[in-house]
């Protein structure tokens, strides 16, 4: 039994949509590719201790993490840039992106189950 709770509200995209079909395949179609998108370069970023990649990476995805109320990527995404500040180890490194990951990877099943 899953218990984990969904990230995307997808009545909410839909209304912002106005029950369009077209555009809710379309919106989650863009959304999947975005995501699955930030999460490697994430990863990336984390492991290279690259603050600067993390940051870009971070400001691509923020206006649509926002609009979708996906407050615990956010959180995670600060957290993790006072890591990288912070010189923190790297398993400590590893295991924010695996947080992120796995976050990241719950919302790509959400969206690939609207896909499909």
């Amino acid at each position: 039994m899953n218990t984990k709770k969904q990230f995307i509200n997808f009545e909410k995209i839909e209304d912002m949509l106005d029950n369009d079909p077209e555009y809710f395949q379309e919106f989650c179609e863009a959304a999947y590719v975005s995501f699955e998108r930030y999460r490697d370069e994430y990863h990336q970023a984390m492991l290279n201790r690259d603050l600067s990649a993390l940051k870009k990476t971070g400001h691509r995805i923020k206006p649509v993490v926002q609009m979708l109320g996906i407050h615990k990527i956010l959180e995670q995404y600060e957290a993790d840039k006072k890591l990288l500040k912070e010189n923190a180890l790297l398993d400590e490194l590893k295991t924010a992106s695996k947080n992120m990951q796995s976050m990241c990877n719950q919302i790509l099943a959400e969206f690939r189950k609207k896909i499909d």
